[in-house]
């Protein structure tokens, strides 16, 4: 059996039967997986879902997920980098300064430059030295910034949103400013891969790109402060029609 839904806070079935469609935001992101899955989505409630009209700025928003998925895959290269030369420099803790091989020391990226917490002045301005003299992993924190920036930048091809967040496992208000200024002031890397490996166990199972980005950019976007008043909507979606085939 086929009916319409259409895309009202509460709207139901045809027959007003059967499940009710979730919050405006919840089905927005329907339709983005819908839209990056050539128009389908497999929805545990409702069935088979197909996006039968898609509207001109639901095209945009078509645009909208692929530089998403596109940013997740250069910022998960980026950290796979920064982790392989991390464990290098770690190793070379371990044989060199064991004294402060189990601190809780931790780094973040100022003015392209890495700048050390949780130890000594001395200490630091040591292990600051042994950070920056490695040019892939500088490289890699500057290229992940980068990323972060142009993924979470409220901008008019990003516009501010609603989205789910994996680290705090709720939909969360996404419209930033100054991206750049509050990351080199609060990310710090040894911690935002401890946080990622809380949402995908990089430890247990090989993460391609993608999943490690979407984990990286979760946290990042975690530590930045919000410009508005949550949103209720996603700011970059519209209405739809949709067919769905109960069962």
């Amino acid at each position: 059996m086929i009916s319409s839904i259409s895309q009202a806070p509460m709207a139901r079935t045809a027959s007003q039967q059967g499940p009710t469609i979730d919050s405006p935001e919840v089905i927005a992101a329907r339709v983005a997986k819908a839209v990056a899955n050539g128009g389908t989505y497999e929805d545990p409630a409702l069935g088979s879902v197909t996006i039968t009209e898609i509207p001109e700025p639901l095209i945009t928003q078509r645009a909208f997920v692929e530089r998403q998925i596109g940013y997740n895959k250069d910022a998960g290269r980026s950290m796979n980098i920064m982790e392989k030369e991390l464990g290098k420099i770690s190793a070379m803790i371990a044989k060199r300064r064991p004294d402060i091989a189990g601190s809780q020391w931790d780094f973040k990226l100022v003015a392209g430059k890495f700048k050390v917490s949780g130890l000594d002045e001395d200490d630091a301005k040591w292990l600051e030295g042994k950070l920056n003299a490695n040019d892939k992993l500088v490289d890699a924190a500057k290229s992940f910034i980068t990323t972060a920036v142009a993924a979470l930048e409220t901008t008019e091809q990003t516009p501010a949103h609603v989205d789910y967040n994996y680290l705090t496992r709720r939909m969360e208000t996404y419209d930033f400013s100054k991206v750049a200024d509050q990351l080199s002031e609060k990310l710090y890397f040894r911690e935002m891969f401890r946080d990622a490996d809380s949402i995908f166990d990089s430890k247990r199972i090989a993460l391609e790109d993608g999943s490690r980005g979407t984990a990286g950019l979760n946290v990042a976007a975690n530590r930045l402060t919000v410009n508005s008043a949550p949103i209720e909507r996603m700011g970059a979606f519209y209405s739809t029609r949709y067919v769905t085939s109960q069962t």
